[in-house]
């Protein structure tokens, strides 16, 4: 298995940030690479990701970000809606999906996809398959991601919303100042959009 190490050091941080407090949801486990049966072709960035973390119990992102990911038995039906449609004779291909995009986790229904056919795994984001590039990388995808889950919990106490349930505007600030060192001013326009707009 070829092994990418920038994305490794990531997926590491990621699993020790997970479980905070038991606001995030299920279970998430590092363990050395491992072989992966791949229900579809995966790409190196994808194969990695399942092959380095475990998930148990429908693991989820609480708080701001909300994060869904499908465990390997659930993400052949994941694609479907995005990179499967429902036609006049069943599920079909969509023409217009990027070939070797995969969806790899759900936020509030929206969909966020590794681009396989790159081995860097770029991310994009997908609202009603209106597309944007929220990272160059899995692994800025998880640097931004496990950088966002310790200011909540650092930084915020794990109360980034305001009472109206929305997310406080010092913690969109925050993570604007975190975002260009991360994973770029551009791709950290696109992510906060994403996620916070």
């Amino acid at each position: 298995m070829s092994v990418n190490r920038t994305l490794i050091t990531q997926l590491q941080q990621f699993a020790a940030v997970f479980g905070r407090h038991d606001i995030d949801l299920g279970e998430v486990y590092y363990h050395e690479p491992l072989p992966v049966q791949e229900p579809l072709p995966l790409g190196e960035a994808l194969r990695t990701f399942y092959g380095c973390i475990e998930l148990q119990e429908h693991p989820m992102i609480g708080g701001v970000l909300a994060v869904q990911f499908f465990r390997l038995p659930e993400l052949e039906r994941a694609q479907q809606g995005w990179r499967w449609i429902m036609t006049a004779s069943g599920l079909a291909p969509d023409p217009k999906w990027p070939d070797g995009w995969i969806v790899f986790a759900d936020y509030n229904g929206d969909a966020l996809i590794v681009d396989s056919t790159d081995p860097q795994g770029p991310v994009y984001g997908s609202i009603q398959k209106r597309h944007s590039q929220i990272a160059a990388s899995l692994a800025d995808f998880f640097a931004m991601t496990t950088a966002l889950m310790k200011v909540e919990e650092e930084e915020f106490e794990l109360d980034a919303t305001d009472e109206d349930s929305e997310v406080k505007s010092e913690f969109i600030e925050r993570a604007m100042e975190l975002a260009p060192a991360i994973i770029g001013r551009e791709h950290g326009q696109q992510y906060l959009d994403f996620f916070f707009s």
